[in-house]
């Protein structure tokens, strides 16, 4: 009974000391600097700084989307100019949305225990000048990630893409992401111009759908606008505040040639 005892004390001594050894601490600094009207943030800590004592027009609306490599991501407000509810940070793990912060003070931690996390700017007639928010992470790694087969922003004014856009059908089994969050603040209309998806055997898009998210103002989150399959052409689609998530999904089966679609 001892030596079993003496065993069991070392097993459990030994396992965590090996998941002590893979922890990582946070950054005492922010690695990057974000100064852009959205993107991808895949660092381990950054500075998100836009316009900084800078004046901004109300209707501005910018999306960032954090993927950190550690479990434990913390943010935290260093400067602002904004108003209430103007800034907010959203739990987007595999493109659905969780928990959301309204971020507001100064110096306080906002948290979030793993995944993908969205930071929306939509400012109204409140804000001043722009914000720093700063973004650690630590812990174990990651492993699951954002969740996405393919991620994607554009932050031009106007714009057109495809997607897969090379030729080829898309993939089985896939999820991307394509995010317009135009520099330039003001409303944008979202056209498609290409629709070749699976048919589905009745009214309801069961297996690969193409799914259009924009920002509500009213309630302060993505809403969708649409869901599309088959091949048909949709009318062109509002965007209030010019911010748009365009998610793809397909099944386990059966590929075609995608679609593709134009702002302005």
């Amino acid at each position: 009974m001892i030596a079993l005892a003496v065993f069991l004390i070392a097993v459990v001594a030994v396992a965590t000391a090996d998941r002590s050894a893979i922890l990582v601490d946070e950054d005492p600094a922010p690695v990057v600097t974000i100064t852009t009207c959205g993107g991808m943030v895949n660092t381990s800590s950054a500075a998100i700084n836009f316009q900084l004592a800078s004046s901004i027009p109300a209707g501005q609306a910018c999306l960032w989307t954090v993927q950190a490599p550690y479990d434990a991501v913390r943010f935290t407000l260093k400067e602002s100019g904004l108003g209430m509810g103007d800034l907010k940070l959203t739990q987007f793990i595999h493109a659905i949305q969780g928990y959301q912060y309204n971020v507001t003070e100064i110096g306080a931690n906002y948290t979030y225990s793993a995944g993908t996390v969205l930071v929306s700017l939509v400012t109204g007639a409140e804000a001043s000048s722009g914000f720093s928010l700063e973004m650690y992470s630590s812990g174990d790694l990651d492993v699951a990630g954002g969740g996405f087969t393919h991620y994607e922003t554009f932050l031009n004014s106007t714009g057109a893409t495809a997607y897969p856009g090379n030729g080829q059908p898309y993939m089985n089994n896939e999820r991307a992401v394509i995010i317009v969050s135009p520099s330039d603040a003001g409303s944008r209309t979202l056209t498609f111009t290409g629709m070749e998806l699976e048919q589905p055997s009745g009214f309801h898009c069961l297996y690969d759908k193409v799914k259009v998210l924009s920002w509500y103002v009213p309630w302060g989150h993505l809403v969708t606008e649409e869901i599309l399959c088959r091949s048909e052409l949709p009318p062109p689609i509002m965007l209030d505040t010019g911010l748009a998530v365009i998610l793809f999904t397909s099944d386990s089966s059966v590929t075609r040639g995608g679609f593709a679609f134009n702002w302005m």
